[in-house]
């Protein structure tokens, strides 16, 4: 089975003056990990004995000093916003927020995000003139590079057409003509898919524009620094998790970090009880 890269976070930069803010989205856990992968910050697994575990019941003063670091980061980026009342702690407004900040000549000078919003910021940013992509490991959090995760899609053929030779090797050879290195180029123009047996070279080599040629460099060099993205199914209670925690400080107004890591804590942990039948 050959893989295509499925890969999280390319980093689009527009460039500005010195005043501009940056704009990190940190609610959505699928963005927050990136924050929490970079000071091995684990939000759940398991342990050697079969029993789930999150880094995130612990109190704040047993947090590695950069896991505290972070949550500092985060908590100051918080404030700032709530005093400007800006709509970034709105789950709501956040989407429209972010897509009128991050324009040219707007007040946002960086957005985590995928190559799949290309076409929406090549409107945006003066034909794609103002913009540029860069690797996620371009932003650091207290002097450490971000990392997401690395997965990927595969392409098998359907179980149900084993018993007939004839349609299995038809699917083969189809399968062989859409990872064919020959026609990476045409995949990419088609579906956004970048190919594992394709070198970063051979994708500068082709008719590609320049910006699809920086968005596949980017993409490769995450992949190559993300860390494997977890498969169990109880991954999907994070998400609201993550998310009921922090939104809860535009409510709570926590008035220092130690309050507001409490309100993830205090998520995390009925999380845990929930996952532990307690």
């Amino acid at each position: 089975m050959v893989k295509l890269y499925r890969t999280v976070f390319t980093i689009l930069k527009i460039f500005f003056g010195e005043k501009m803010k940056k704009f990190k989205y940190l609610m959505g856990a699928y963005y927050g990990v990136a924050f929490t992968n970079a000071v091995d910050l684990t939000l759940l697994d398991v342990d050697e004995n079969g029993e789930f575990f999150s880094d995130l019941t612990k109190d704040f003063s047993d947090l590695t000093q950069a896991q505290q670091d972070v949550f500092n980061t985060m908590f100051d980026y918080w404030k700032s916003h709530d005093e400007l009342a800006t709509e970034l702690w709105d789950y709501e407004a956040i989407w429209g927020y972010r897509d009128i900040s991050f324009t040219s000549g707007g007040p946002t000078s960086l957005r985590i995000d995928g190559p799949w919003v290309m076409v929406a910021m090549d409107e945006k940013t003066n034909g794609g003139q103002d913009l540029d992509i860069l690797p996620l490991s371009a932003i650091t959090i207290n002097g450490t590079p971000l990392k997401h995760w690395k997965s990927g899609w595969g392409l098998v053929a359907n179980v149900r057409i084993e018993e007939d030779p004839a349609k299995v090797e038809l699917a083969q050879e189809l399968i062989k003509e859409i990872v064919n290195p020959e026609y990476a180029q045409s995949l990419f123009e088609a579906t956004g898919k970048i190919l594992e047996n394709v070198s970063v070279e051979d994708y500068q080599s082709t008719d590609l524009p320049e910006i699809d040629k920086k968005i596949i460099a980017a993409m490769i060099e995450s992949y190559n620094q993300a860390i494997p993205q977890p498969r169990m199914m109880e991954w999907n209670q994070v998400w609201p998790t993550w998310e009921s925690g922090l939104l809860s400080w535009a409510n709570v107004k926590p008035k220092n970090v130690e309050e507001a890591y409490a309100q993830i804590q205090a998520s995390f942990s009925a999380m845990m009880s929930t996952l532990s039948g307690s």
